[in-house]
């Protein structure tokens, strides 16, 4: 995780805070290998696909080099298996990703349908549709009902088959990737919040991709050797395959192509030149579908790479176990009861079929469960059920899995008397197997969707499994393990695993566990030590955090600089965190010579710039958030820092742009209502001032310093028609009620009491905040201010003076104009 430091109010020095940005970009440490070559020919590295493939002329066809060599694509593969690969590219899996485009559409884009309002966040969604372009507009509606906070997302990928859902993504020009926040839901025809969007606090458009998310939704993509390693930029090349193709399953198929337009070569050897998993055993073939459908829960971080290996490493034929480790928990329900669209292979790894598959009858031979033509020897497998070439029959599926079923068990062995469905509509016909043992079921995580629990019970479980469901959050306990102890690290280095897992999701005391298990496994990787950094970050232990960190670099390889980069930056967070701000741009510098393309490294440095103060550092500040925006159009805090920064400097036009920009990607700050009231205030907007406040009370009733700009303005606006005096005094009294020991407040307060008349009053309160550390000047000139309107002696005087102070000690403070400027015209009316 990056941090990123954070600028609150532009009239104040900015404060340096953890946030929660993300960091990345698409530039690799190398150039990506693959260069046309001649004679229809492309020369990959040292692989050269020729023009006859198998009997066939083929031109044209790229081999991927890098960080996954090897891979030709499924077009190659079509020329040979005509017949298999049309009949996958029906599969979900080959239709898991890909650009949109209107041959493709299962969504509703009608007026009439598009429109979704999520009530929680109450932001508005209109999906729409022109040829090949889709976009998400999100918006809210104003007191007015004028669409306000608009923004708008162009999609660039779909995610999903579509068989029960879609999701939708977007990539930018430097290939950071990002999760739009509605779904389609095919069996409810309708759309919806993704899964994990139901909550007033959603990511909306910020939801960062990972390689690890990508890895089970696509093809390989073509990319440098090593920017698939921990800690590389997480970004993607602007050329994605389209789907999970062939080779996903089989491996690379270059070898294959070579031997098969070799005349030499016997048909032995072709078949031997690319993995079939049938031919694999048992946990080898079942590795290949637990790459990607082996998911404990998606509540919790449920699987890692092992330390040293890259994304894109895993090939079938090897061990699932040598490329990741998966975890199990303990639940509050537990883990086994629930139900998750990505359970199917933990769901039927726990089942009796699973586990008593292939086991023998004594010495009979016999499989224990049935006729034994399941799998090898009669062990249970993935495809004992599933052809993964071909789509699920969707009409006469439960004759279809009937026969799966008779495969290993006898055809009388169901004890469910035929008779009873005629009486009963309720129960399944007798003769479907999978109603009664795998019944479908609402997913608890993807509460829109509805799948087969792959879990094979004896008896149905009792209750409606298809009643509606509810987003949940993340269990508040839990215990991590291994899935797989048998073949998971041991002793002190797995005890680090299991550490980083439980600091990820955020466990008590994890930061501390993890911290020890490093101790005491002293790891010659550089993961625990940029995730201990990163723990400590976010808790603000930033000494701890630089020492992570600095370890951390001591065994990246020179050759990586993108990853040493990242590190350089988080040790700059560290050190700005400690009050070392030119230790901390001295980081961030050396990052971005090895990494220019770091959003995040660009806008932690003009953070710590502009907390610098020194000269010319407001300018460079200037130039390294709109970078920071270039490479990262929708950065929220960089629009929001840099509109900060344009206030200070009183350039309020350019100001307004960026934290207009900054709402249209966060409606929900509270801070950017506030800030931008003011800006418009400054321009003299007042109406326009008034109702962005409006609107920033409305996200929290109880912010202070809305009440008090708003009190403000009510009692001192230039425009009659929007000041009322006893309006702004009671939004000053609500203010001081919910921060009664805030300076800022009690002088509000004391000017609305001066200008409703209750002189007296008015200058206790303005004595009381002088007390509580106010600017003395502006107690004073209340003070005359009150003591003229009352006519006592001496106000001419008290007056006089409390002018030539305000004039020696100027102030931008919108306060302190006002109420020179009230005392001024007090001075020239004369007594």
């Amino acid at each position: 995780m990056r941090y990123a430091l954070v600028a609150a109010v532009f009239l104040s020095a900015a404060c340096v805070v953890p946030g929660q940005e993300r960091s990345g970009s698409s530039a690799m440490d190398a150039e990506p290998s693959g260069v046309k070559g001649v004679a229809d020919r492309r020369v990959v590295g040292q692989d050269v696909v020729g023009q006859r493939v198998a009997g066939h002329r083929v031109s044209g066809h790229r081999v991927s080099g890098g960080a996954a060599p090897g891979y030709i694509g499924e077009s190659t593969c079509a020329v040979c298996h005509r017949r298999i690969s049309a009949s996958y590219r029906t599969h979900g899996m080959s239709q898991s990703f890909f650009p949109p485009r209107s041959e493709a559409v299962i969504e509703d884009f009608s007026e009439k349908k598009n429109h979704f309002y999520h009530a929680a966040s109450d932001f508005h969604y209109k999906m729409v549709q022109k040829g090949d372009t889709f976009s998400v507009r999100r918006y809210q509606l104003d007191d007015l009902g004028e669409a306000v906070n608009v923004h708008e997302q162009v999609v660039t990928h779909v995610l999903g088959s579509g068989h029960h859902s879609r999701g939708y993504v977007y990539l930018t020009e430097v290939g950071e990737m990002f999760q739009m926040p509605i779904a389609w839901y095919t069996q409810e025809q309708s759309w919806g919040m993704a899964p994990g969007y139901d909550t007033p606090g959603h990511d909306d458009f910020a939801r960062p991709i990972s390689r690890a998310c990508m890895f089970c939704h696509n093809a390989y993509p073509d990319v440098a050797v090593g920017s698939d390693s921990y800690g590389h930029p997480e970004t993607f090349p602007a050329d994605l395959p389209s789907g999970i193709g062939c080779e996903r399953c089989h491996g690379p198929g270059v070898g294959h192509v070579k031997v098969a337009h070799d005349d030499n070569s016997t048909l032995r050897a072709v078949r031997a030149s690319i993995v079939n998993p049938s031919s694999l055993d048992r946990d080898l073939q079942m590795d290949v579908c637990m790459q990607c459908h082996l998911q404990p829960t998606s509540k919790m971080t449920s699987f890692t790479r092992l330390f040293g290996v890259s994304d894109y490493a895993y090939k079938p034929g090897q061990h699932l176990h040598d490329y990741m480790l998966h975890f199990d928990f303990d639940m509050t329900p537990p883990l086994w009861e629930r139900f998750e669209i990505d359970s199917a292979a933990y769901r039927l790894r726990g089942s009796k079929c699973f586990i008593q598959s292939g086991k023998t009858d004594g010495g009979s031979g016999k499989s224990v469960v049935g006729g034994g033509r399941g799998g090898h020897g009669g062990a249970m497998t993935c495809t004992t059920c599933h052809d993964p070439h071909e789509k699920a029959p969707s009409s006469g599926a439960a004759a279809f899995y009937r026969g799966k079923c008779y495969s290993c068990h006898d055809v009388d062995a169901c004890s469910l008397e035929r008779a009873s469905t005629e009486k009963d509509a309720t129960r399944p016909p007798a003769d479907d197997c999978i109603a009664c043992h795998m019944p479908k079921r609402r997913t608890d995580d993807v509460v829109h969707v509805v799948m087969t629990d792959h879990y094979i019970q004896r008896f149905k479980p009792d209750g409606d499994l298809l009643a509606p469901l509810s987003e949940t959050p993340s269990p508040a306990s839990y215990v991590t393990r291994f899935y797989d102890p048998v073949h998971a690290p041991a002793g002190a280095s797995g005890e680090v695993y299991v550490a980083m897992q439980r600091a990820k999701d955020g466990a008590e005391g994890a930061i501390d566990l993890l911290g020890a298990a490093i101790a005491k496994a002293s790891p010659t990787s550089p993961e625990p030590f940029v995730e201990l950094g990163n723990a400590e970050l976010s808790r603000g232990n930033h000494a701890v955090a630089a020492v992570a960190f600095r370890r951390a670099l001591e065994l990246i390889p020179g050759d990586s600089p993108a990853r040493r980069a990242l590190v350089d930056a988080d040790l700059g967070v560290a050190m700005a965190g400690l009050g070392k701000h030119e230790e901390a741009v001295r980081h961030f510098r050396d990052s971005l010579a090895k990494f220019e393309r770091s959003p995040d490294t660009h806008f932690n440095l003009a953070a710590t710039l502009v907390r610098m103060k020194i000269a010319g550092a407001r300018l460079e500040a200037e130039q390294h958030y709109l970078e920071a925006i270039r490479l990262r159009p929708h950065y929220t805090k960089a629009h929001f820092n840099l509109a900060n920064l344009y206030a200070r400097s009183k350039r309020f036009s350019e100001a307004i742009v960026h934290y207009r920009e900054s709402l249209s990607l966060d409606p929900r700050s509270v801070i950017g209502h506030e800030n931008l009231g003011s800006a418009l205030l400054y321009t003299k907007d007042y109406d326009g001032a008034l109702r962005v406040w409006r609107r920033g009370y409305k996200l929290d009733p109880n912010d202070v310093g809305i009440y008090r700009r708003m009190a403000m303005l009510r009692v001192t606006c230039p425009d009659a028609s929007l000041r009322h005096l006893q309006g702004g005094l009671n939004l000053a009294l609500r203010a001081a009620g919910l921060a009664p020991n805030d300076v800022r407040v009690g002088m509000t307060l004391a000017v609305a009491l001066l200008e409703n008349d209750r002189i007296e009053e008015s200058m206790r309160v303005a004595e009381r905040a002088v007390r509580m550390g106010a600017n003395e000047i502006d107690a004073a000139l209340i003070s005359a201010i009150g003591l003229s309107r009352l006519g006592k002696d001496g106000a001419s005087a008290a007056l006089r003076e409390s002018v030539r102070a305000a004039e020696k000690h100027p102030s931008g403070t919108e306060m302190r104009r006002y109420l020179l400027g009230k005392a001024k015209s007090l001075v020239v009316a004369g007594p």
